[in-house]
């Protein structure tokens, strides 16, 4: 199969699937996003920047926060992938992911393979239904995961090595050097950030104490070139999104190798002159003969060999 990857410079991957499970997708975020929507949209509803999220959405879901969050949900729980709905995701999950609620479980043999490939070379793009700005959140909280894409818990100096690699938060503050008294003893990376006012008392004797935070994961996206979605690229099942990716990217679609686990978004890729593979991770829908037949299947990305030169 070598001679079919003559020449790849460039490597777009979905995500749902082919770099994490499905089901932190939909056992995580998804949960996440339908709990906090209801809360968010009633704080929220004259915010301007919530109002653009909402006034993107048919008008007969902009009645009343109670009624966008009813539309919204729903939508959710179909697994819609229409744009509108994919940018509010992005909003809500943006507080989930700078806080430590989750990050995201990268399938192990993913992290060290997307380093193999930058180091030679090669470009790497994501191509995802989810929004761009979550796409970059993502890729901004990654964790391991096991083979089976259960996330694996971080410790401490996990944590504390990721956080180095970090890049800081637009919203983070600068943290204050204890002047006053020793430093704490470092809590395990799991322990939620301790907020002074509300637990502590005595907050002016704890001012200058450095505080701890949770683990946000490690900061990857410098590993990637560019990030498409539905919006900016088209339905990833026409071929002509893929063109259009190609086109964006400044490179040839035979030089350009898609990696999914779905299959019907791997033949458009190849019926636009890229190179496709189907990624088999566990959990993802069963594989047909047919498929396995037609397509070239792979489990684990460093299965896949990529020729340097052609």
């Amino acid at each position: 199969m070598a001679a079919d990857l003559q020449p790849v410079t460039t490597l777009l991957l979905d995500i749902e699937g082919t770099v994490c499970s499905i089901s932190f997708v939909r056992e995580v975020l998804f949960p996440y996003a339908i709990e906090v929507l209801p809360e968010t949209a009633a704080a929220k509803w004259d915010d301007a920047e919530f109002k653009s999220y909402v006034e993107a959405f048919p008008e007969l879901a902009q009645k009343s926060a109670k009624t966008f969050s009813d539309y919204a949900i729903n939508l959710m729980k179909q697994d819609s992938k229409v744009p509108y709905l994919k940018k509010l995701q992005g909003y809500l999950w943006k507080n989930g992911w700078n806080t430590g609620a989750f990050v995201a479980p990268l399938y192990p043999d993913v992290l060290p393979q997307l380093r193999d490939w930058h180091a030679k070379g090669k470009q790497i793009a994501i191509f995802s239904s989810g929004s761009v700005p979550a796409q970059k959140l993502l890729f901004g909280h990654v964790g391991t995961a096991d083979a089976n894409g259960a996330q694996v818990a971080a410790n401490d100096d996990v944590a504390e090595s990721s956080e180095k690699k970090r890049k800081p938060d637009e919203a983070d503050e600068p943290e204050e050097e204890s002047v006053e008294e020793p430093a704490a003893k470092k809590p395990k990376a799991t322990e939620p950030l301790v907020d002074p006012p509300a637990r502590l008392p005595g907050v002016q004797e704890r001012k200058h104490k450095k505080l701890h935070r949770p683990y946000l994961g490690e900061d990857i996206n410098d590993l990637i070139v560019d990030y498409f979605d539905t919006q900016n690229a088209g339905p990833k099942q026409e071929a002509a999104s893929y063109t259009k990716i190609a086109g964006a990217l400044g490179k040839p679609c035979n030089e350009i190798l898609f990696l999914s686990d779905n299959v019907k978004e791997v033949r458009a890729a190849l019926e636009a002159g890229m190179k496709s593979f189907v990624i088999d991770r566990p959990g993802n829908e069963p594989l047909s003969d047919d498929d396995r037949e037609a397509f070239t299947v792979h489990t684990s990305f460093k299965d896949i060999p990529l020729v340097e030169k052609a």
